[in-house]
């Protein structure tokens, strides 16, 4: 009769095997009472805000039409309802730019060129695209032709893209009425 050891040497190796296969496992999926699990991170906000933020920002890109190069300098400015001012920012280089804490007052906004190159009161603006004349009343007739932000969430919005004309590109003939 022949006996073998329930633990013989081999099986030794083929236990200790079996326990780190087990354990590296559970590091890797991400096992283990409560926590989390997995590591997943959630990604921050469309403008680059904090996961979650209950904060009101509004971001967006100042562009040229044409060629869509970006426009840095440009006056971004956020307006309450009867066309006050409760924010201005500048585009950064890339076009891009940002409003932390905007105010809930906020309902339209206009984005101003830089101080040479483009034309100052004529944007383009929505999808579809839209031109916006600063110098032309508004439907209700209550003030200037401006972009409409929409709703404003607790977190981030993002505006889109604003198209300046530059010199090079005359905006089209005027209009007669403000597509909002």
């Amino acid at each position: 009769m022949i006996r073998r050891a329930a633990f013989g040497p081999g099986r030794r190796s083929q236990d200790l095997l079996l326990v780190c296969s087990a354990g590296l496992a559970a590091v890797l999926l991400g096992c283990g009472g409560g926590g989390g699990g997995g590591g997943v991170v959630p990604p921050p906000g469309i403008c680059g805000s904090a996961p979650g933020s209950t904060v009101a920002v509004l971001c967006g890109s100042v562009k040229r039409v044409g060629d869509l190069a970006a426009v840095g300098g440009a006056t971004v400015k956020l307006l309450g309802a009867a066309n006050n001012v409760l924010h201005t920012v500048l585009s950064n280089a890339d076009g891009s730019f940002r409003v932390n804490g905007v105010s809930a007052g906020v309902v339209t906004f206009r984005v101003d060129p830089p101080a040479t190159g483009y034309y100052s009161d004529t944007v383009r603006y929505g999808n579809p695209l839209a031109t916006y004349a600063y110098y032309r009343n508004n439907l209700a007739g209550t003030g200037p032709c401006v972009m409409l932000t929409g709703a404003i969430p607790a977190g981030d919005k993002d505006l889109g893209s604003v198209l300046l004309y530059s010199d090079a590109s005359a905006p089209p003939p005027p209009v007669f009425s403000c597509p909002k």
